[in-house]
């Protein structure tokens, strides 16, 4: 699934990453970006998930969208001047909140198209993936 929880002694956040993409291209010989968020980040996504107190939107159309960086404060504005459709938009930090009103396998919204606005690498989880590792962090 692309997903990992796991435990550390290091307090870095910004070497956990490079470590496991170095160990990982060490074993199997490719790079795959990793993007890591500890069990705190995880608790504070959900609790400012900005479509929780909105009953009509389903959890299983809703996204959050790990960014690897920091975008500018500009990027969602970007995605607007390229993007139209109906999906329902919200970047706090390092996350970017997709509601996919209409689903999301019909949606035109591209990982591409959003990383190119964002100018950051990104990989996407929807609402119940978020709530289940949320879970396997606090064990």
């Amino acid at each position: 699934s692309g997903n990992v929880v796991c435990s550390s002694d290091d307090t870095d956040m910004t070497q956990i990453p490079k470590r496991i993409e170095d160990g990982f291209a060490e074993k199997f010989g490719f790079h795959s970006h990793v993007i890591a968020r500890t069990a705190a980040e995880l608790q504070a996504i959900i609790e400012h998930n900005p479509f929780q107190h909105q009953p009509a939107q389903e959890p299983k159309w809703q996204l959050v969208l790990f960014l690897a960086t920091q975008p500018e404060s500009t990027a969602l504005e970007e995605i607007h001047k390229a993007y139209t459709g109906p999906e329902e938009l919200s970047l706090l930090g390092r996350e970017l909140y997709i509601y996919y009103s209409n689903g999301i396998g019909r949606s035109k919204l591209t990982l591409t198209l959003l990383e190119k606005k964002l100018k950051a690498a990104g990989t996407g989880r929807n609402w119940n993936t978020v709530l289940q590792l949320h879970k396997l962090s606090q064990r």
